[in-house]
């Protein structure tokens, strides 16, 4: 399994329901384990439902967590929910919160 390095950003999207989009940063690593906290989203731009969000680094919204490190590098969040490392690209979301 590959360690993830602490302040790697990762990546959960979530396909029940309305596929809202969560980043997380590592705090802490091991081979089995990492402890992440969940990061506020930046809204770049917003086009009728859907808006593109990215990630704001060391802005957290959550309290640490112990999550489990799959054999696949993936950090399982629940159990139909898994965080991959991010690419640096924005995602697209449905909005949440509406621009005028």
């Amino acid at each position: 399994m590959k360690k993830h390095s602490i302040g790697q950003i990762c990546v959960a999207k979530e396909t029940k329901g309305m596929f809202v989009v969560s980043f997380y940063e590592v705090t802490r690593s091991t081979t089995n384990t990492c402890e992440i906290r969940e990061l506020r989203k930046e809204i770049i731009s917003q086009i009728s439902d859907e808006q593109e969000v990215t990630p704001i680094p060391g802005e957290y919204i959550s309290l640490p967590m112990r999550k489990k490190v799959t054999p696949t590098g993936a950090i399982q969040i629940k159990d139909d929910l898994y965080a991959w490392p991010w690419t640096g690209t924005n995602y697209w979301q449905p909005a949440i919160i509406f621009l005028p």
